[in-house]
């Protein structure tokens, strides 16, 4: 989150949820879209995932495919180039 948000020029995160309240607050944003009658910025089912440790070892496709690998900043920043090229954020 905080190269996300040096990249896009915003400010880190200031506090971090606690786990056990990740559940009860997933199920109010859920509520919150059925009252606004469309998408909030961020739905319960990536608050939820936001609690889940994910993690990916790309090292069987870099030893059988020679699957290059990009610094996780440099995709940010590229993905972020983008997004704003073709008009996807102000």
């Amino acid at each position: 989150m905080e190269i996300v948000c040096q990249v896009i020029g915003a400010p880190g995160p200031r506090v971090g949820i606690p786990r056990a309240l990740i559940g009860p607050l997933a199920a109010m944003l859920d509520l919150a879209a059925k009252v606004a009658g469309r998408p909030l910025p961020m739905n319960g089912d990536q608050m939820r995932l936001s609690a889940e440790f994910v993690y990916f070892d790309s090292g069987k496709a870099v030893r059988e495919l020679g699957l290059p690998q990009t610094p996780f900043r440099e995709m940010v920043e590229r993905t972020y180039r983008w997004y704003k090229e073709f008009k996807y954020l102000a």
